[in-house]
């Protein structure tokens, strides 16, 4: 199952919630926008049927065995030149630590999604849906890639993207066996203990990260009540797990003992940071670019694009993709003796497929990017998508040409 606008829905009010005065009303939280631009206060009410977990709260990953407390939820920023707005959070990044700040950032084509779409309880609230997406993506973050950079205030907070890619993996991703689940639960009951919290609350946010329904985390729950938690403010959406003194102790106790050190074992390559489905131009030939010694072109600028073709189509930015492969084709011609690319299409002494894949990339990605660029408004539009903006393996074509020719010449073998 793919994600797609089907799974989205936008509340039947007005989107006002970045300006004047606004309630909640499944969250709760009381926000205010300010005057200044981009700055946002927020005081937090209470929780009904607790959608969204009531703060503070702990975030934790059983794999790194490290957490997390978010102790306050700053406001809804949108993020300026970008359609993206970032929900804002002071975090604790130790027991006892001190305030630091974080931003889970929103594209505009996730905005309205509903938890419903993940066998979810339906959210009537944007904002409530959007901090259970916020509290997962903090937890998925922890996982990934560990604690984030400490950002006290006067710093720009530390930033964690979820964008459509991010929402995809929530329906993709492996359900949680029940080792896994049990893991998961004592490591939060665990760590919101050492944060100095007298429970922890499963919701929503956690059956995300699990990808299980909250029917089958209850078991797990369930078959430890008593011996290892109590439980309190059962709903649809989740329940308090209050951990005993008495497991806590033990707990204590086994942590005291000497553990044996285990055997070594492989260790497995990690995968790539993002799938190979959302780079445009593929990191080896960045790096080959970026090692090119030159002396008749300065080849910073193409490494640029090269990158930010990356950012964009990761960002799903596609105007920007069509535009910035247009930049490409406009700034290369020279490397390859030609003033213009059309040039380098119709004349290269390259194969019979290079100059195929050029034709292509001057007559289709060039019309393209054109038709985006040059065409004014009109009564209706329809917006491009990856697939159509995705010339990727003709300009990694283009790049390893280049790179060819601009590489110093081995010798053949017995020259001196």
């Amino acid at each position: 199952m793919r994600f797609d606008s089907t799974d989205a829905w936008v509340a039947g009010r007005p989107e006002a919630h970045l300006s004047g005065w606004r309630f909640d009303h499944d969250l709760v939280y009381l926000k205010r926008r300010s005057t200044t631009p981009f700055a946002t206060s927020a005081l937090h009410v209470r929780a009904t049927s607790r959608p969204v977990k009531t703060l503070p709260m702990v975030i934790a990953s059983p794999s790194r065995n490290i957490a997390i407390e978010v102790t306050a939820f700053d406001g809804a920023h949108a993020i300026e030149n970008r359609d993206a707005v970032g929900y804002y959070f002071d975090v604790l990044l130790e027991p006892r630590g001190k305030r630091s700040r974080l931003a889970v950032m929103f594209s505009g084509t996730v905005m309205a999604v509903r938890p419903d779409a993940f066998g979810l309880p339906a959210v009537r609230d944007r904002d409530a849906a959007m901090l259970t997406f916020a509290e997962a993506a903090i937890g998925d973050s922890l996982d990934a890639d560990g604690l984030p950079a400490f950002t006290p205030s006067g710093v720009s907070a530390a930033k964690i993207e979820c964008f459509s890619p991010h929402f995809q993996s929530w329906r993709d991703r492996s359900s949680a066996s029940d080792d896994e689940m049990e893991d998961y639960l004592v490591s939060h009951v665990m760590w919101a203990w050492k944060y100095s919290k007298q429970s922890w609350h499963l919701g929503m946010s956690d059956m995300l990260r699990l990808n299980q329904p909250l029917a089958e985390v209850m078991r797990l729950v369930t078959l430890h009540e008593g011996d290892v938690w109590t439980l309190a403010d059962r709903s649809a959406t989740g329940v308090t797990l209050t951990p005993l003194p008495s497991y806590l102790r033990a707990q204590r106790v086994a942590k005291a003992r000497p553990v044996k050190a285990p055997e070594p074992e492989s260790v497995a390559v990690p995968p790539e940071s993002s799938p190979a489905e959302y780079v445009y131009v593929d990191d080896t030939r960045i790096a080959d670019l970026r090692r090119l010694d030159s002396e008749s072109y300065d080849l910073r600028k193409l490494v640029a694009l090269c990158e930010e073709l990356n950012q964009c189509y990761r960002a799903q930015c596609y105007h920007a993709v069509a535009a910035l492969t247009r930049a490409v084709l406009d700034h290369v011609p020279p490397v390859l003796g030609f003033r213009t690319f059309a040039e380098v299409a119709n004349n290269h002494a390259g194969t019979r497929t290079f100059q195929d894949t050029m034709r292509r990339l001057d007559e289709s990605a060039r019309k393209i990017a054109d038709g985006h660029l040059h065409t004014p408004m009109r009564r209706s539009e329809v917006l491009p998508t990856r697939v159509q903006v995705n010339f990727s393996n003709d300009v990694d074509v283009l790049l390893a040409e280049i790179i060819r020719l601009l590489q110093p010449k081995t010798p053949p073998a017995g020259n001196k």
